[in-house]
């Protein structure tokens, strides 16, 4: 969730020096972006997420943690 307005660029910018985050997309609704992280352990995990909530541009984040993957369209 972005404070204000921010570029997907900018979110480029930042997300892209975290090298936990695998896969970042825009999206519509109230999140204005959806990360994939991999974290090895949970304090991996913690320190990313506060990597990302430390950016200037970040108001908040929400994160689930995956527990099975149940269908990946690349693997058909």
């Amino acid at each position: 969730f972005c404070r204000g307005t921010v570029a997907p660029h900018e979110l480029t910018r930042i997300l892209g020096a975290i090298p936990n985050v695998v896969e970042a997309l825009t999206v519509t609704g109230q999140a204005d972006a959806i990360v994939r992280l991999r974290a090895a352990t949970m304090p991996d995990l913690e320190v990313a997420l506060e990597r990302i909530r430390d950016a200037a541009q970040v108001d908040k984040t929400r994160s689930a943690i995956v527990l099975s993957h149940l269908v990946d369209e690349r693997l058909r």
